[in-house]
């Protein structure tokens, strides 16, 4: 067996909250959408693109090197098309710049998977869920105006069967598989809400997956994950429900939301702000600010007190309806968590027919007041540590991997952090797997039905992983110190 070497670790890295969680169904971005300031993609991005190319020699060279490299260059046999190689790798050289990491080259697959996240579009039930300590379906989030929505499944909620399936004795993959296969076709779900057996009849189909919302209490939570396409008007929905319950208290959750398209942003401020109430300003290449407003596409929805929670990833057009709610609304907003991430661009977009793409930088935007994020971020008005189990990273273990004790690897870290979170006496939050931690991990094997070896191998770490994501989701609302801290600020009102 192969003990880890830091320097041999793959580098995908996950954020352990989203462990387990399955949704049926980039990089930071503010993009600008077409319907914004009645813009034209691609009649702005070609203007943008014009003008004189040097007559230095410059372009020559280029020409020269690349028919080289194609025809004479000794690896060139070992490419299939080494024109077309050639040129993609050319073209990514130069729009990967130190001084602006939000401008890139898109191939056709890394194109297809950026529209479909800006879409949000599945096709499904419309829930993200967990399996619970039994295996059994259990809803996270239910995402406004799915069918899931419609039929009344709420947050917590089991779902034990979906038609004769048993949820328990099905993988996610297979549950997920079965459900998208009876796309626009009624199913039978059985669930157990708080003990309650309930039939439910849902019919999967097409769905908007970047807002949830749920009702706490007083206060209604909305999440949105990303600024799609539709966002806008889930959002309006989702808001509009909360006001018709008499929820006056809005929480509005931004946490991981790296942006996507200003007029979601927009959109979102519309039912807000009202109309008429400028959202941000636009500084672009000739030095002119242009002031954008809502234009009253969505009705306004008055809250008395509305909470924003955000932390270091909140990004972009996150940063904008934040940047527009506090100038706007003043002390009715308080925002809490951590300071956000600081991309206070826009990017446009020109599609090839190839379906690759070129995003772009086109301006820097600035807040109401004419405050530029860019580089700094937003920082919160009551500030949450943000340090936790689920914000831990680790690296994605290879079949062959084996952490052995009294050695050193990247992922020592999160499995003693993860032993600790569990109960289990690990001595250590660092790189170095000790003794006394590897005793603690036995005792980890020995309760989970494996062989006590005091190693950390492939099987050991991914079924930590799953109680850990067990544990996290079970408890996600009674720990969230995000939540927590929303709680404390209603009861000194």
């Amino acid at each position: 067996m192969n003990k880890v070497n830091p320097s041999s670790a793959r580098k995908k890295r996950v954020n352990l909250w989203l462990a387990g969680l399955v949704v049926f169904t980039l990089c930071v971005f503010c993009f600008s959408a077409g319907a914004l300031a009645n813009r034209i993609i691609m009649e702005k991005s070609l203007d943008a693109i014009g003008g004189e190319i040097s007559d230095d020699g410059e372009m020559q060279k280029f020409q020269d090197i690349y028919e080289t490299l194609a025809t004479k260059w000794y690896f060139s046999k070992d490419m299939q098309d080494p024109k077309k190689e050639l040129l993609e790798k050319a073209i990514t050289g130069m729009s990967t710049l130190e001084q602006d990491p939000h401008t890139n080259y898109f191939s056709l697959e890394e194109a297809e998977a950026f529209t479909q996240h800006l879409s949000g579009s599945n096709v499904g039930i419309g829930v993200s869920f967990y399996p619970n300590a039994s295996g059994s379906m259990t809803v996270r989030s239910v995402f406004t105006n799915s069918a899931a929505d419609k039929a009344g499944l709420l947050p917590g909620d089991v779902v034990l069967k979906v038609d004769d399936l048993v949820t328990a004795d099905t993988s996610d993959e297979d549950l997920v598989a079965y459900i998208q296969d009876h796309n626009e076709k009624a199913m039978n779900l059985q669930v157990d809400r708080g003990g309650t057996i309930l039939n439910m009849e849902v019919v999967p189909g097409s769905y908007n997956s970047t807002v949830a919302m749920k009702e706490n209490g007083s206060m209604g939570v909305v999440e949105v994950s990303v600024f799609g396409e539709n966002t806008g008007k889930d959002f309006s929905d989702a808001l509009k429900r909360l006001k018709d319950d008499g929820i006056n208290t809005l929480v509005l959750d931004l946490r991981d939301n790296s942006g996507g398209y200003l007029s979601a942003a927009m959109d979102m401020a519309a039912s807000l702000l009202g109309k008429d109430k400028v959202v941000f300003q636009e500084k672009t290449l000739d030095g002119n600010v242009t002031s954008y407003a809502t234009d009253g596409s969505f009705a306004q929805m008055d809250f008395d007190k509305i909470y924003v929670l955000q932390n270091e990833n909140s990004a972009s057009a996150s940063e904008v309806l934040i940047g527009a709610l506090k100038d706007n609304l003043g002390d009715k907003v308080t925002t809490v968590g951590t300071t956000t991430y600081g991309k206070g661009t826009e990017q446009t977009s020109i599609p090839f027919t190839d379906g690759t793409s070129l995003k772009y930088t086109i301006a820097e935007w600035l807040t109401p007041d004419g405050e530029s994020v860019n580089g700094k971020g937003i920082d919160p008005d009551v500030k949450v540590d943000s340090t936790s189990v689920g914000s831990v990273r680790y690296t994605v273990m290879e079949e062959d991997e084996v952490i052995e004790p009294d050695t050193v690897a990247p992922n020592a870290r999160p499995v003693q952090i993860y032993l600790q979170y569990l109960g289990y006496p690990a001595d250590r939050e660092d790189e170095y797997f000790s003794v006394t931690s590897s005793e603690a991990l036995k005792q980890f094997q020995l309760d989970h039905g494996l062989e006590a070896t005091g190693s950390v191998d492939q099987k050991t770490f991914d079924e930590l992983l799953s109680a850990v994501g067990l544990k996290l989701n079970e408890t996600r609302d009674s720990e969230d110190a995000w939540m927590q801290a929303v709680s404390q600020l209603m009861n000194q009102q």
